[in-house]
């Protein structure tokens, strides 16, 4: 059975490339299942829907956006390991735009 993985964020064209050059091969082996969400409430539905083993999540998204898409994934009775990505260099500079 593959690692399901959930990526969420707006910038999904991007992932979705990045990640067909990085894991190629271990998508075709069927080692792993990536799923997008395009923000935090879509993200909160795929994890319902798939029940992923692992989140990469943007911090700056629109609707919902990364920490405050953690902070109910959190309360939620998914145990599910999260990563968070951004742009930005710094936390700081992130929450100020």
């Amino acid at each position: 059975m593959p690692s399901k993985i959930l990526v969420v964020d707006d910038e999904i064209v991007y992932w979705t490339r990045l990640i067909e050059q990085i894991f190629e091969e271990k998508i075709e082996n069927n080692e792993y299942e990536f799923s997008y969400a395009k923000d935090g409430r879509e993200g909160l539905a795929k994890v319902n829907e798939i029940h992923p083993d692992l989140v990469l999540t943007d911090i700056k998204m629109p609707n919902l956006d990364g920490l405050a898409f953690l902070r109910q994934l959190n309360k939620s009775e998914h145990n599910v390991k999260s990563i968070i990505i951004s742009a930005y260099g710094t936390i700081e500079k992130t929450a100020r735009n």
